[in-house]
């Protein structure tokens, strides 16, 4: 029986730090979706960097049937990366949303996509307590299986990410701001307010201001109650005489998503009998996208959760993908210093792309601004199209700018 690296998140000359077997860790990660190329890896390590962060698709690969795994393709991805990754030690990234095609099948109600639909895989949906107690079993049953492992020494921690685009954001926020609710939505809303007016349908009726509602007919906020803190709505404060139905669903979406974060984490750190880190994307709070409740509508209220939590050990989040341009007001989306004080591990994920993406066109307008009008190191871009764009991220015009970003 092997046994993973002794990792903990501890305070080090006053700022949080990971700790392996003692000793503190530079914490600077890599991780990328490139990672199938043997010389990516390498140019990581030899850059410097100390972790690697390794996606296993845990749901999607190796979950066969209920209580049946197949550990090859996890135990491929490994072999990979003891191959090519130096003595570096590993965080393991998990994809918790994303299952093989046969749960929607044997779970239809629980996914964003039946069973009628073309595919390979099922989305979950996020708030499921039916997703949320089998895919803890699945991180169970594979942090067990990996202490197994000769690479079990390697692992510090475990990153458990969920929703769209890993970031326990949920799917059909868009939908759902259109009172386009996902039947679960509705099932668990109801569940929660029984739990939270304790069955008393009198107190719900008269917190609501609804003579009429009860737990079986209770629905999220929809029409000018839901719209009001919306892009299109006059307001984001609550009163709470006239719309507590909404001020309930968003503490109910809230509390749910981060209930279900310190769950995954529990579920690793007790599998693993041994100290390791764990953590995932979450609490996105100054995105500028003039959605004024954005933080609510996808679940990202509740950083205090997560600070009080001894199962979460870090918390990771970016910069806005909204005016990434040299001189650009790109927000923050975290709170560092709250995480900081709270001893928690804040992540930040650097993705701006590189110089390397600017097109021929687009060094043609850098290499003939304007100069005496444009100052080149803090105005806006001058490139033709600054509409933001996946593939390029306005990564900055040349070597000097593009490491000023960075730092």
């Amino acid at each position: 029986m092997s046994n993973y690296a002794n990792a903990q998140v501890r305070l080090h000359h006053g700022v949080p730090t990971i700790f392996v077997d003692g000793q503190p860790l530079h914490g600077m990660t890599a991780t990328s979706t490139a990672f199938d190329d043997p010389q990516v890896v390498r140019d990581f390590v030899a850059g410097g960097v100390e972790i690697m962060m390794i996606w296993i698709e845990i749901g999607l690969h190796c979950w066969k049937s209920p209580g049946q795994y197949d550990w090859s393709y996890a135990e491929q991805k490994l072999r990979f990366f003891e191959e090519h990754s130096g003595d570096t030690k590993w965080i393991i990234r998990i994809r918790l949303g994303l299952v093989a095609e046969w749960f929607r099948h044997a779970y239809p109600d629980e996914v964003h996509n039946p069973p009628s639909r073309e595919g390979t895989l099922s989305v979950c949906n996020i708030v499921s307590p039916v997703w949320l107690e089998q895919v803890s079993e699945v991180v169970r049953e594979f942090v067990k299986w990996l202490k197994t492992t000769r690479w079990a020494l390697r692992v510090i921690g475990f990153m458990l990410n969920a929703g769209r685009t890993e970031e326990w954001l949920i799917f059909d926020a868009n939908d759902t701001t259109r009172d386009q609710y996902h039947p679960v939505y509705v099932r668990e809303f109801r569940n929660w307010l029984r739990r939270e007016y304790g069955e008393d349908v009198g107190r719900l009726r008269s917190t609501w201001s609804d003579a009429n509602v009860t737990f079986d007919s209770a629905r999220p906020p929809e029409g000018l109650v839901r719209k009001g803190s919306h892009i299109w709505g006059p307001y984001s404060l609550r009163d709470p005489k006239v719309d507590r139905r909404a001020t309930d669903y968003y503490l109910f979406l809230n509390h749910t998503l981060a209930d279900a974060l310190i769950a995954y984490c529990r579920a690793a750190k007790e599998a693993a009998g041994t100290p390791i880190i764990a953590g995932g994307f979450h609490s996105y709070l100054w995105w500028e996208t003039g959605v004024y409740s954005y933080a609510q509508e996808y679940g990202h209220t509740l950083i205090q959760k997560l600070n009080e939590s001894p199962w979460v050990d870090f918390v990771s989040d970016i910069t806005s993908y909204d005016n990434r341009y040299p001189g650009g007001p790109s927000g923050y989306l975290g709170l560092p210093h709250s995480l900081n004080l709270n001893k928690k591990l804040h992540y930040t994920e650097v993705d701006l792309r590189t110089v390397a993406n600017l097109t021929p066109e687009q060094r043609a307008a850098c290499d003939g601004a304007d100069l005496s009008v444009l100052t080149l190191r803090s105005a806006e871009p001058v490139l033709p199209d600054r509409i933001w764009k996946w593939s390029l991220g306005y990564c900055g015009r040349d070597d000097v700018e593009q490491v000023a970003l960075l730092r």
